[in-house]
């Protein structure tokens, strides 16, 4: 057939089925062909050669919707807990309130186990040389990050920023070599957030209601007064009426 011969050219001899028996309906409108079942469907022109092309491309899965903020091209410079090896590329995203670290393996991290993310470097002059653990970020990152892996990034880049996530599962450390510090702060702003309001939320625990004055002890009280002659018979039971009338 004509139409085999053709699409076999253009597709580097890959033939997609053709029509092997005469068809009456489109495959995609269900509009009636017509007799000789010819090619491209009158009603809306779908090509009835590649139907089953089509209907392979309608059965895929649909893919994943890409996370509400994205990082690429974060380098992992150290960390512990999580399987994310230093020297590794992976991605970081942010959706639904959880921060996804994607590469080889995945570690997703809800921000209610967040316990701190620091973010630090900026432009260098391009060759300059970064000791392990000097740019900024201070405790448990100077002694984790790896000197070599650090200096052989920043030989290469004029821009050097650095993240530290840690959380109630583990830690990790991430170089960027186009993002400038306050490009992944607004990225990393919602995770950011919610570190902040845990801190904040730990250091002014909300007020406790103050507990209810015990009314026997008040009775107690006027009676007291009453009996060092501070009250008269007369206030005596007005504050009684007030107090038992509060109850």
């Amino acid at each position: 057939m004509g139409w085999k011969r053709a699409i076999g050219r253009s597709t580097g001899g890959d033939y997609f089925p053709t029509l092997t028996s005469p068809s009456t309906t489109c495959f995609k409108c269900k509009a009636p062909i017509g007799r000789g079942s010819p090619r491209f469907c009158p009603s809306c022109g779908a090509d009835q050669v590649l139907k089953d092309y089509y209907q392979a491309l309608e059965a895929r899965p649909a893919l994943p919707a890409l996370p509400e903020r994205h990082i690429t091209h974060l380098t992992v410079v150290g960390g512990f807990g999580w399987e994310l090896q230093p020297g590794a590329t992976i991605s970081l995203g942010m959706k639904d309130d959880v921060l996804m670290l994607q590469g080889h393996s995945s570690t997703t991290v809800p921000y209610s186990d967040l316990l701190d993310i620091e973010i630090a470097g900026g432009a260098t002059t391009r060759g300059t040389r970064i000791i392990g653990g000097g740019f900024g970020l201070s405790g448990a990152l100077e002694g984790m990050l790896i000197a070599g892996l650090i200096n052989s990034l920043t030989r290469r880049t004029t821009i050097n920023s650095f993240v530290r996530i840690s959380s109630t599962t583990g830690e990790i450390a991430l170089h960027h070599g186009s993002l400038l510090p306050a490009q992944l702060r607004e990225q990393l702003a919602p995770a950011v957030h919610a570190v902040t309001l845990k801190r904040s939320q730990a250091n002014n625990p909300a007020p406790q209601p103050e507990a209810s004055p015990d009314p026997v002890a008040q009775l107690e009280r006027l009676a007291a007064l009453k009996a060092q002659g501070m009250l008269s018979e007369e206030e005596f039971a007005a504050a009684k009426n007030r107090l038992l009338g509060s109850l």
